[in-house]
């Protein structure tokens, strides 16, 4: 299938996330791939699968090249905990783990001093 937008005016999203609920009679990910969607992550029930496009097809990869920080463990672990947790929980825990990893950003929300904010703090 041919994709007759304007890649410059509607450009396809880095990223797509597909929720798997039921088994679908169509297969998406060549669809996606026409699309030239870089990225896409596809929840399967208790796991979170990471696909890149290369030379037009997917390929399963182990971390997101959109957010290289994030692996599918990590991805597939806040899955669970949040069915585990209460919403708050969940979201300090998300904010804990992102505080803890490397920024690249010198500045932003980290100060002058490159020390991390408290991300519970807001």
């Amino acid at each position: 299938a041919q994709d007759d937008r304007d890649q410059e005016v509607d450009p396809p999203p880095d990223l797509l996330i597909e929720m798997e609920v039921t088994t679908s009679a169509i297969p998406k990910l060549p669809l996606f791939a026409a699309m030239g969607i870089p990225e896409v992550w596809r929840v399967i029930p208790d796991r979170v699968a990471i696909f890149s496009l290369q030379e037009n097809d997917y390929v399963t990869v182990p971390a997101s090249v959109a957010f290289p920080s994030l692996t599918d463990e990590i991805v597939t672990r806040f899955l669970v905990d949040g069915r585990m947790m209460t919403r708050p929980q969940w979201l300090r825990a998300i904010r804990a783990w992102a505080g803890n990893y490397p920024h690249s950003d010198p500045g932003g929300e980290r100060g002058e001093s490159g020390t991390q904010a408290d991300p519970t703090s807001r």
